[in-house]
């Protein structure tokens, strides 16, 4: 698994996710549209303390919080797209972004868990 490849998917869904959040309306600002950001943000700053830290526990740790947030994160994509805050269209491409990702994380969880 390459580090640096699942920092820039993060890097590019972050960018998509604030592009859609941005367009939420006035009201969500600081809901919703906040929550849905951070999610992407926090998942990323996991990934980021994962790939310096040593220990195989700390680091297993942040990789399942990473994904976690990504799960937190198709949940709020989910409700913004009910809501009609993001077009399906936008929440197609960001979806896919989504599974991109997940995909990258659930492969190292499987290699740390078969190294662990």
């Amino acid at each position: 698994m390459e580090p640096f490849a699942l920092s820039q998917k993060l890097e590019d869904l972050a960018v998509e996710v604030h592009k859609a959040s941005s367009q939420y309306p006035k009201s969500e600002k600081y809901g919703i549209a906040k929550e849905t950001d951070l999610c992407v943000i926090r998942a990323a700053a996991y990934v980021a303390k994962a790939n310096k830290v040593k220990n195989y526990r700390e680091k297993r740790e942040c990789i399942d919080r990473a994904d976690d947030e990504l799960a937190v994160l198709k949940i709020m994509l989910r409700l913004g797209n009910r809501l009609k805050y993001i077009s399906d269209g936008r929440y197609g491409v960001i979806a896919g972004l989504v599974v991109e990702a997940g995909k990258m994380i659930g492969g190292w969880i499987k290699s740390s868990t078969l190294k662990g």
